[in-house]
């Protein structure tokens, strides 16, 4: 059986930054495609509760590459539905597709615009985007994880 890759890209802002949620405490924050593609970043901490995940793609994200890939599944099933119609008729057997499954036709992923603050990580250099009262109250640096103080 052949690999295949289902992809798409998460829109950025106009400032090339990209919308995550944290799973356990669902703080929202941004950091840069930039960061979030260097190689050398090979974790990523919650700005809010400090912890690091695999995944910090917003719900809706998620949400729109399982549709995705549920197209593809059924465009494969209705090749095959298809398929099967040709090649199994005979006048003893009979095989008719009804309907073909519908596709759930994804809309296109909207880059996010919520109420975020510019931060500036010193230690690490990097400027990320992170709710209001996390920056009064302090969290943590999205890159290495120390504590940063508010202001």
């Amino acid at each position: 059986m052949n690999k295949v890759t289902i992809s798409d890209t998460v829109p950025t802002d106009q400032n090339g930054y990209i919308h995550l949620e944290c799973p356990t405490c669902h703080e929202n924050f941004m950091l840069s495609a930039e960061a979030l593609n260097d190689e050398n970043i090979t974790e990523i901490w919650c700005p809010g509760c400090g912890l690091i995940h695999d995944n910090y793609y917003p719900q809706e994200v998620q949400d729109h590459l399982h549709k995705k890939l549920d197209d593809y599944v059924t465009e494969q099933l209705n090749e095959v539905f298809t398929d099967i119609a040709k090649t199994i008729s005979s006048k003893n057997i009979k095989f008719k597709q009804s309907k073909k499954l519908k596709l759930n036709n994804p809309n296109n992923l909207q880059p996010y615009y919520g109420n975020l603050v510019e931060k500036n990580y010193s230690c690490c250099n990097v400027t990320a985007y992170i709710e209001p009262n996390r920056n009064l109250a302090g969290g943590y640096c999205p890159l290495c994880g120390g504590m940063i103080d508010g202001n």
